[in-house]
């Protein structure tokens, strides 16, 4: 038996909700179809809830139940069209998610096949993962029809091992997304568009994985990343992050050096962590619709996008808890008010808008040679980075005091022969 909330009867509020033949027949056996039907089905509608609660609970929840009986007549109808209008919206919600599969800007899925599995993937079925908000299943059921799936690499590994970390995710996702025939990886707006399965596209998360080098980006361009956020909850050398949890160089009012300035004309896809859009750790969905309609008031809704963060954080808004439940959101903004050009908009075309505009950018650029800019050392200089044009730092020392000790062995072993073979 299903149940649907009305008033306070019941506990919690709740009644059985019976199926059409159960109940028209009681109706037609005891009234036929006069005006008096709506009062003996509901009549009948509390005798078979009675019917499920135990003796000693129904003389307490029958006495209650009588507060609403003159209600009746009114709050039925009133629920069959609140019903009937629900069910409109749901279609229309299909409709439209099936017309514009949305393209999701952030998911960090490959950050919890690290933790969990240290990127095994022969050790999970992405199928039916459950230690995760996102598998495959909900992705469907939730109507995505592309991903950004993030590489990411925590900012405690910047000045450090943040490249190779980088790589390993961007290789897992890539793993991950030939594995699965629901998957296919694209690198372009015309592959969103062509493909029947959920587009695989790679971001890198916070640019402190290229370690302040153009050339680290451009050979993650090569292996297929086509995003990159400028920073994480890190600043980097020429970004300064919104937070400073792992700083070691704080810039202070900096935002971009001249090394990290770009133009941009892009779009704000909305992040749906309850510490980000209700900084609190509980939130609802219409705390996340209020953004939307924020942004879209500032800056129209071509500039939003959706960009959930699932599995980067813990705490989502009650009514968007997984990957599944993004149309949750879009029937929210449909009740707002939201046209489905818009929602369309928001769901897909923005990001694609954006993305050509990017490839087109690229093409205009393509004669020109690439940007041999470098950082001045100074601003990166650290215990873990050589100075190519100082790798000898000691001058003041010999040529074998400044290496290694295996290949001061290795030296001193060499000289040795030599001086043998030399004196015989």
């Amino acid at each position: 038996m299903d149940w649907v909330r009305l008033g306070r009867g019941g506990p919690k509020g709740l009644l059985p909700c019976c199926t059409a033949e159960s109940w028209l027949a009681p109706c037609r056996r005891w009234t036929g179809f006069g005006e008096a039907r709506t009062i003996y089905w509901v009549d009948w509608y509390m005798e078979c809830y009675l019917s499920y609660l135990h003796n000693s609970e129904r003389n307490t929840v029958s006495n209650k139940m009588g507060f609403w009986v003159p209600y009746y007549i009114v709050l039925f109808p009133l629920l069959q069209l609140s019903t009937k209008l629900m069910a409109q919206r749901n279609k229309e919600v299909i409709e439209i998610m099936e017309s514009a599969p949305l393209i999701d800007g952030h998911n960090d899925l490959a950050l919890q096949l690290r933790r969990h599995f240290n990127n095994n993937l022969t050790a999970v079925d992405l199928k039916t993962l459950n230690k995760t908000y996102t598998n495959i299943n909900k992705l469907k059921e939730g109507n995505v029809g592309a991903q950004l799936w993030s590489a990411f690499v925590l900012c405690s590994a910047q000045y450090k091992d943040a490249v190779r970390l980088t790589l390993e995710q961007i290789d897992v996702i890539k793993r991950m997304c030939r594995k699965y025939p629901d998957f296919e990886l694209v690198t372009t707006s015309e592959g969103i568009n062509n493909t029947k399965k959920i587009a695989c596209l790679i971001s890198i998360e916070g640019g402190h994985s290229i370690d302040s080098s153009l050339a680290a980006l451009r050979m993650f361009y090569e292996l297929g990343v086509r995003s990159m956020s400028l920073t994480h909850n890190c600043h980097t050398p020429w970004a300064e992050s919104a937070v400073e949890i792992y700083s070691r160089k704080p810039r202070r009012n900096a935002s971009l050096s001249k090394f990290g300035q770009k133009k941009n004309k892009g779009l704000v896809m909305v992040n749906f962590y309850s510490g980000f859009v209700a900084c609190q750790k509980h939130s609802n969905i219409s705390t996340v619709a209020d953004h939307f309609d924020h942004i879209k008031k500032i800056a129209g809704y071509e500039s939003v996008g959706i960009g959930g963060d699932y599995d980067g954080v813990t705490g989502f808004p009650q009514g968007l808890e997984d990957v599944s439940k993004y149309p949750a959101l879009i029937e929210e903004l449909l009740r707002r008010k939201w046209t489905q050009t818009e929602l369309k908009a928001v769901l897909r075309y923005n990001f694609l808008r954006v993305f050509r505009r990017v490839e087109k950018v690229k093409e205009e650029l393509e004669n020109n040679s690439p940007s041999e800019m470098e950082i001045p050392f100074e601003e990166v200089n650290n215990a873990c980075r050589l100075n190519l044009k100082k790798p000898f730092p000691n001058l003041g020392l010999s040529l074998s005091e400044t290496m290694p000790s295996a290949f001061n062995i290795m030296y001193t072993v060499t000289l040795y022969i030599v001086s043998i073979i030399l004196i015989g």
